[in-house]
């Protein structure tokens, strides 16, 4: 059975990523032919893996669902799960056999319980970097930093 091959492409930033983004095709393409796998579908996603419920991820996965394939192939696993849903979905296929390989040119896994246990902790490490960010940011000290009216401080 083939592989799906998923990528992530922001497009606000398409102009700028434009050369990097070619470079990684092509580094992909060469681990297709390198580990001789075939791909069924490529995906593009451009929506964010911060919050859940991406169109493209979603339709990825209804797919693999109905056995149309049974891996992904994508460049790490922070494209495919940056929120704790996505990656849940994820180890879940893998548990249930409807995912069997997961390949990324910059990680290894195996569907061992040590290999889904390493990926869960992947999963989680991309989710804290980004709340880490979120409370780092000028936006989020802001955010903490409000204090509360005198009144609502000191209740009688």
């Amino acid at each position: 059975m083939g592989k799906i091959d998923y990528g992530f492409n922001n497009n606000t930033k398409l102009v700028k990523q434009k050369q990097p983004h070619l470079k990684l095709t092509s580094e992909v393409r060469r681990f297709i032919e390198k580990e001789k796998l075939t791909i069924v579908d490529t995906f593009c996603e451009s929506q964010t893996a911060k919050e859940p419920g991406r169109a493209i991820f979603n339709n990825m996965l209804d797919r693999i669902e109905k056995g149309e394939a049974d891996g992904i192939l994508a460049w790490h696993p922070d494209r495919l799960a940056r929120n704790s849903v996505d990656g849940v979905k994820i180890i879940f296929l893998i548990d249930s056999e409807k995912i069997k390989f997961l390949k990324f040119p910059t990680f290894w896994f195996e569907a061992t319980p040590q290999g889904k246990f390493m990926l869960n902790i992947t999963f989680g490490q991309f989710r804290f970097a980004e709340l880490l960010s979120l409370c780092n940011s000028p936006y989020g000290r802001e955010k903490r930093l409000v204090i509360p009216p005198l009144a609502e401080a000191n209740p009688p």
